[in-house]
Formats: structure tokens, C-alpha cells, sequence
């Protein structure tokens, strides 16, 4: 199911977007997923490290409080009351490849933002438009991918929550 929610308030980004603007999101080139090109994201909340597979707040929560804190009240403002998350995702102009969030439990809720044209998220074969409307689905069960980004600069942020146990 895919639930499109009501518009955006005005100027509801600005502040997350003067943030951005100062640094650099990062490249992200180890191929944890098949098919993933070089992408620029930043993992916000809590992670479940790979290795020790203990659950920790993460390497961008601690590095950049404001951006994350900035966030966390995004979502309390953009989310339904009863959406809950523990994960943050920030991309920047990242077109994805056909995929599934295997890593994810229940729904996500997606928003984009940004002077771009095009990089529209298809799931299931329904293309949407995530720069008016924050969009909710279940992205562990539904297969979801971008069209290309044809111009400017996009960037999205993904409200979702972690396999953690």
C-alpha cells in the first residue's frame, strides 16, 4: 500500500537545506548492494553495527547534532502521530536501482526536496513525486527505484526503522 500524504508546509526545508549547504554529504563507494552505483547519503538514529551487531547512535548523529537534531523535528512535523522510526536517511541526488529495503521493518516515509527536475521514485510501477508530498510504503515488501535526475540538486530523506535485534 502506498499512502500519499497532504503538501508540504512553505519553507519547511529551508532550514535542513542552509544546513546542507555547509558541508559535504558524503560518497558512499563500497558496493553494499548490488546493483548501487557511487551514491551520497548519511545514516542518522540508530545503526546496528555489522560487525559487533551492537546497536549504537550514528557516525552523522555524532558528527553533525544540528543536521540530526534538525531531522528528528522534520519527522515529528512531516510524520503521521502514530509513524515511528529509529533511522534517518539523507541522499543527495542518488538515483537508486530496482530494490527492496531488506534491512527495514514495516513502512518508510520518503521526502524530497531541492531546485531539481525528474529523479522520481516508481514503486511497484506507480511513479510519484516526492517534492510536494511525503510518500509512505513499505519498502522492505515493495520493489521502489528512481528515474534519472535531469537537472539541479535533489535531496531526500528517508524516515524508517531498522532491523536493530
Amino acid at each position: 500500500m502506498i499512502k500519499v500524504l497532504n503538501k508540504y508546509p512553505e519553507g519547511i526545508f529551508d532550514n535542513i537545506q542552509n544546513m546542507l549547504s555547509k558541508i559535504t554529504v558524503p560518497l558512499i563507494c563500497k558496493d553494499n548492494r548490488k546493483g548501487f552505483p557511487k551514491f551520497r547519503a548519511m545514516v542518522f538514529g540508530l545503526i546496528k553495527c555489522r560487525f559487533t551487531k551492537e546497536i549504537n547512535i550514528s557516525m552523522h548523529s555524532i558528527k553533525y547534532p544540528e543536521i540530526s537534531e534538525e531531522l528528528e523535528n522534520l519527522g515529528k512535523i512531516l510524520c503521521p502521530p502514530d509513524f515511528e522510526f529509529n533511522g534517518i536517511y539523507l541522499l543527495k541526488n542518488t538515483q537508486s536501482p530496482k530494490h527492496k529495503d531488506t534491512g527495514n521493518i514495516g513502512e518508510s516515509m520518503l521526502c524530497s526536496f531541492g531546485n531539481y527536475k525528474g529523479c522520481k521514485i516508481v514503486i511497484e510501477g506507480n511513479e510519484l513525486d516526492a517534492s510536494e508530498n511525503p510518500i509512505i510504503f513499505n519498502g522492505a515488501e515493495l520493489e521502489h527505484w528512481n528515474t534519472a535526475l535531469e537537472s539541479g540538486d535533489k535531496y531526500s530523506i528517508i524516515y524508517f526503522n531498522h532491523k536493530l535485534k
